[in-house]
């Protein structure tokens, strides 16, 4: 998982925002495999956005901001699901689409098939 909001809100002008990007830690492996395109992706996305323009950020963002809610695995997805609609990693916009998109061909491929 991902947030960009602090690099998104300093962007636009907000005083009290770090430029950060948080990320979320891989499950343990002890597959080269997955390291590397673990590494990769990091790697990949810290590179794409401080190299972005302006314009292509607040695009990417914009699509990413409408994601309202997470699944938990605490029983009640299922009614958030259906009160709230599908998280938008499952239907419109996933994370291949955000990988393509940055031009990380490669992790994509790897966990598309994951």
């Amino acid at each position: 998982a991902y947030n960009f909001q602090g690099f998104y809100n300093r962007e636009r002008g907000a005083a009290n925002f770090k430029p950060t990007i948080e990320f979320r830690q891989h499950q343990a492996t002890m597959s080269p495999n997955a390291v590397v395109n673990w590494i990769e992706t990091v790697v990949g996305i810290v590179d794409c956005i401080r190299n972005i323009d302006y314009a292509s950020l607040t695009d990417l963002l914009q699509m990413v901001q409408h994601e309202h809610w997470e699944k938990l695995g605490d029983g009640k997805d299922i009614e958030k699901e259906a009160r709230l609609g599908p998280i938008l990693a499952e239907s419109k916009f996933t994370i291949m689409d955000l990988l393509l998109g940055m031009g990380l061909h490669g992790p994509a491929k790897y966990y598309r098939n994951r």
